[in-house]
């Protein structure tokens, strides 16, 4: 009986060899496998992680103006890369401005291989700095204590280069400072950066040609001139010329702008530029309603020419009355136009207002292959007798709305008549030669170019005429990107502000975070 209490206890001194009959050593390598396989697991995952990363790259944009996303017409032009493009991008110390433009440009690069960006810090890099300034022939500063270049970035490609000032990338518009929601800013970067890319990769620039001699629309400068529509495709490697009065039509104008000729155009002058567009050549016609003394409207000499290639250029003003559409409430002064019809010439303003001074119309000949692509609203006429002004009533000569503001047609080359094409087989190598069909395009205005409209990034009035360009020369690339705005937000902190945050940051947030642990300390202790 004395025994049993010893046996007992011998048996609880082994005990602690084992629990729930599993010893020691076991459970300590069990807990070391699941150790080692849990961490094995961890890292294979995050490589998986990685690896699809790397195979399915995206890049999001929450900012709620989309100022980092990348517009379609830029990917346009992307996905028509054939040669590759590096960017220089020059970020100084301390100008966090451009950090915005770092992202946008980062995008560039994410969107197509071909795109290669360099970002150089003119203090810390300053030797490749030094051979960028020689190489490109900068110019350089110092502003508070940082090395700066007199452009934002260069974008190069083969031996050419193009260079983006700071001044491209963003400005105040004026018109907003009064808005309710703050001012806002017109931000250009991609549209200067992507105007950049075609530029260095278009070779030899395309040729527009401007028909002058008749009161048209200048090319330099002035209120009535075509200054800004100049500046814009001068970036997207387009050169335009005025021609001299009555010169030939040089053979290398990718097309034709006749820009609202204050007179009518000579004959001879329209039949020369009837054979230029038969010959394979492009035509823009923005022809403005002209008074002549009396209650008419002025010819333009185009008339027969269009209607020819069945567009018809009404001899009417074109008067907007739905209040909502009107500028200053006057059916006679600036007017919205909303309304279009389904065409790869307008796909870059789908949505957005184009905004015209007086109008004439332009319509389409039924049964014609002319397709009509802007229209006013259904409370709109098209006054022919101006004695109908005193009561903006139309009368039963008059066209009812909606009116038809722009047309446009393929014509058939004299070098490829269609009946010819149609029915001579032998002739086919001889057509595959042949200059392709000539493009017209007519607008019933062409105050929608002069640059107090042009310049107003709220309407699509320069979208529009970078796309007519565009589908004139057949350069997919050469549509505008369209424009955007971004709101300027100043956020002010005083230097007491400042310090709050820092004692917030700095210490506040630290003792919660001890104050946090040792409360779990104290509620599991032994």
């Amino acid at each position: 009986m004395s025994n049993a209490p010893e046996t007992k206890g011998a048996a609880s001194a082994a005990e602690p060899t084992k629990a729930d009959g599993v010893p020691r050593e076991d459970r300590f390598l069990a807990h070391r496998t699941r150790g080692v396989v849990g961490s094995v697991l961890v890292v294979w995952i995050l490589l998986m992680l990685s690896y699809l990363s790397f195979r399915h790259f995206e890049r999001w944009d929450w900012t709620s103006e989309a100022r980092y996303s990348l517009s379609e017409e830029s990917l346009r032009v992307l996905a028509e890369l054939d040669q590759d493009v590096e960017i220089y991008l020059f970020v100084p110390e301390g100008q966090r401005d451009l950090e915005d433009f770092e992202e946008l440009v980062a995008n560039y690069q994410a969107a197509s291989p071909r795109i290669t960006l360099r970002r150089i810090n003119p203090d810390r890099q300053a030797g490749e700095f030094r051979l960028l300034v020689q190489r490109f022939q900068l110019n350089q500063g110092t502003v508070n204590g940082s090395t700066i270049a007199d452009v934002a970035a260069v974008v190069v490609s083969g031996a050419r280069h193009w260079k983006v000032d700071y001044e491209d990338l963003h400005a105040p518009d004026m018109s907003s400072f009064d808005d309710e929601d703050g001012p806002k800013i017109d931000v250009r970067a991609e549209e200067s950066f992507t105007g950049a890319i075609v530029e260095v990769t278009s070779g030899t620039p395309t040729r527009i040609c401007v028909l002058s001699g008749h009161g048209e629309l200048g090319v330099m400068g002035g209120p009535r001139s075509i200054s800004g529509l100049r500046e814009r495709l001068d970036r997207m490697n387009v050169d335009v010329d005025q021609l001299e009065p009555r010169a030939e039509i040089p053979a290398d104008c990718a097309a034709l702008f006749v820009l609202g000729p204050e007179s009518p155009v000579p004959a001879d002058e329209v039949q020369q530029v009837q054979d230029y567009l038969e010959g394979g050549g492009n035509v823009f016609l923005a022809l403005d309603p002209i008074l002549r003394q009396g209650e008419r409207l002025m010819p333009t000499g185009f008339e027969s020419f269009a209607r020819g290639h069945g567009i018809i250029i009404g001899n009417d003003l074109v008067l907007e009355l739905d209040p909502q559409r009107l500028g200053a409430g006057d059916p006679l002064n600036a007017f919205f136009v909303f309304d279009q019809a389904e065409h790869e010439l307008l796909a870059p303003i789908v949505g957005l207002p184009v905004a015209m001074l007086q109008a004439r119309s332009v319509r389409a000949v039924p049964g014609s292959d002319a397709q009509e692509l802007l229209f006013t609203s259904e409370t709109s006429y098209a006054e022919t007798d101006l004695r109908g002004l005193r009561t903006l009533e139309p009368d039963a000569d008059d066209l009812r709305g909606p009116v038809s503001l722009a047309a446009v047609v393929t014509v058939e080359t004299r070098a490829r008549p269609a009946a010819a094409a149609a029915g001579a087989d032998e002739d086919d190598d001889d057509d595959a030669d042949a200059p392709p069909g000539g493009r017209l395009v007519v607008v019933g205005d062409a105050d929608f170019l002069v640059p107090e409209l042009m310049q107003r990034p709220e309407f699509a009035n320069s979208t529009l005429a970078s796309a007519i360009t565009g589908w004139l020369t057949s350069r997919t690339a050469l549509v505008s990107v369209p424009p955007r705005q971004a709101s300027a937000r100043p956020m002010s902190i005083t230097e007491g502000d400042l310090a709050g945050i820092g004692f917030r940051v700095l210490f506040l947030l630290p003792a919660a975070m001890g104050f946090l642990g040792l409360s779990v300390w104290w509620s599991r202790r032994p």
